[in-house]
């Protein structure tokens, strides 16, 4: 069963762009990656890469749920709830292999 709903209207993407930018905050602890935030297209997005091996890259959104905001893989399938950028920075850096400091530590 597919829980997303169509992307965002307009007055819905500024929620996404915020969710995106505390998403890239929390990837900064990853030292392994490199985050570049898309915010002028009209479906903002977050494209991670691992600096050590470049074909490992994935793209990141942010969509309105059944049960809220929630990040999404390229694919389509949710990684996390927009509120909680630190697990969905976590599944990201798993799949790109990259290893991580936690970040105040």
């Amino acid at each position: 069963m597919n829980n997303q709903r169509p992307p965002f209207a307009d007055e819905d993407a500024g929620a996404g762009v915020v969710c995106l930018q505390r998403l890239a905050t929390a990837l900064s602890g990853y030292p392994d990656l490199k985050v570049t935030v898309r915010l002028e297209d009209s479906a903002p997005c977050l494209t991670v890469r691992n600096a050590a091996i470049s074909y490992m890259s994935e793209t990141v959104t942010v969509t309105r749920t059944d049960s809220g905001l929630a990040f999404i893989w390229s694919w389509g399938a949710r990684i996390a709830d927009a509120s909680d950028p630190d697990s969905a920075a976590c599944a990201v850096a798993c799949v790109l292999a990259a290893d991580g400091v936690r970040l105040g530590q």
